[in-house]
């Protein structure tokens, strides 16, 4: 048995529906005579062309494939993950999904296929039970270790211990890239709440989204990014709206010159205002002004 071997046959258990698999290098080892916690089916690299193709309705084996270079997408229970350079996708047991490269800049990738008892158990204490892709995740080296493995030199039960402890390995990189992801967007939800925070306490005070970044100590793009990813708008946007609510109360309930508002509100000029105003309500100030005194 070669160390690779091109790709030749497929188990129609396993994939429903398939293209462009003829650049493939795989090995298939040998089955375990005993018990063990995993069983490797197949393992090997990929570099797909445009029309690799593969469809599994549902998946009878679990896989974990790591996005090497390129570009590739995978489908999953309806919903569709762009993968990139260093991403993981992970499918399980009776999962309907599809996955194929991208036509532009088809992905590489480095793949296991197995089988397992345990393995729902295992992730479901990794936390992973319900997770499918992980971003910016190196698996390369724990590849370079699966693939390593001699399974000519070994017997089919050495080389399936042996293979089990690597992916487990694979399973805890991917918990702590959770727990990374996790914490990285704690961090960055707690960078939008105090900016909004800081907004809502600055509608008659002077500032911009410059000035606002460095109290923050974050760059002006950092902080419109991770703002609109919180609340779907850029902090100016938020702040202008905050802005022209008060601006409405006070059109209501007060005598103030709509000149005095609008210098109030740290708007540049009365027309400023106005036109802002008229963007956001439909009408000027001082139509506004006008429709509510006449009700």
């Amino acid at each position: 048995m070669e160390r690779y071997t091109t790709f030749t046959m497929i188990q129609k258990e396993d994939i429903a529906e398939f293209r462009g698999l003829l650049r493939e290098q795989t090995v298939s080892p040998w089955a375990p005579k005993s018990k063990t916690a995993i069983a490797v089916s197949k393992m090997g690299i990929t570099n797909p062309d445009s029309d690799y193709y593969i469809r599994r309705t549902p998946s009878r084996c679990f896989i974990i494939e790591y996005v090497e270079s390129g570009t590739g997408y995978l489908e999953i229970d309806g919903v569709k993950h762009t993968l990139n350079k260093n991403d993981v996708y992970m499918i399980h047991v009776g999962d309907n999904c599809e996955y194929y490269s991208s036509k532009v800049d088809p992905y590489k990738k480095l793949w296991v296929n197995f089988r397992s008892f345990c393995f729902f158990d295992v992730a479901s204490a990794f936390g992973l039970e319900e997770d499918r892709i992980f971003r910016n995740t190196d698996l390369s080296e724990h590849f370079k270790r699966l693939f390593a493995l001699e399974p000519i030199a070994m017997t089919g039960d050495e080389f399936h211990i042996e293979a089990s402890k690597i992916i487990f390995d694979m399973l805890h990189e991917l918990a702590l890239s959770k727990i990374r992801a996790t914490e990285a967007n704690k961090k960055n939800s707690r960078l939008a709440f105090t900016a909004r925070f800081k907004l809502d306490h600055s509608i008659n005070v002077p500032i911009t989204v410059e000035k606002l970044a460095a109290i923050l100590f974050v760059s002006r793009a950092e902080l419109i990014s991770e703002f609109k990813n919180e609340y779907g708008i850029t902090p100016y946007a938020y702040l202008l709206g905050r802005r022209i609510e008060l601006a409405e109360s006070l059109l209501r309930s007060t005598d103030k010159k709509i000149k005095e508002i609008s210098e109030y509100l740290c708007f540049s000029s009365e027309y400023h205002f106005s036109s802002c105003f008229k963007k956001k309500c439909g009408l000027s100030p001082r139509e506004f002004r006008k429709k509510h005194k006449e009700k």
